[in-house]
């Protein structure tokens, strides 16, 4: 006969290794900031395989376009105004961003709210875990 103890330890165990270590479709969250460096390489990775972009995204910054009005004032475009192009990159900043938020510890968060690029929030984690 099983023991269900164990049975719950066991599964206990496959499901904090899956929210560790993530899944194709799933990344690694961060469950303890002391863990960061580990954390890093396997987070890099998944979004590398998921988009790319994203990646890019992280590393290289967004900024949001802009464009010379009739005056020759230099202003940002209005999302509906954005080509294609433009809001696909759009799009990409927000998974991004989206992504490194949802595998941050909960009681962590608090700690980078100013942070409102994923490149921005990506070089806060990393300011934060070298001190």
């Amino acid at each position: 006969m099983s023991n269900p103890s164990k049975e719950a330890q066991y599964i206990n165990a496959l499901i904090l290794h899956d929210h560790e270590v993530g899944r194709a479709n799933s990344p690694p969250k961060l469950l303890k900031l002391e863990n960061f460096w580990n954390w890093k390489n396997r987070f890099e990775s998944f979004i590398r395989l998921t988009d790319v972009n994203m990646w890019m995204m992280i590393t290289e910054g967004y900024e949001w376009p802009t464009h010379d009005d009739p005056t020759g004032v230099t202003v940002k475009y209005k999302y509906g105004d954005m080509s294609e192009t433009l809001k696909k990159e759009y799009a990409t900043e927000g998974k991004a961003l989206s992504t490194i938020k949802m595998c941050l510890p909960s009681d962590s968060i608090h700690l980078f709210q100013d942070c409102t690029l994923s490149k921005e929030l990506w070089d806060a984690l990393t300011r934060e875990m070298r001190i």
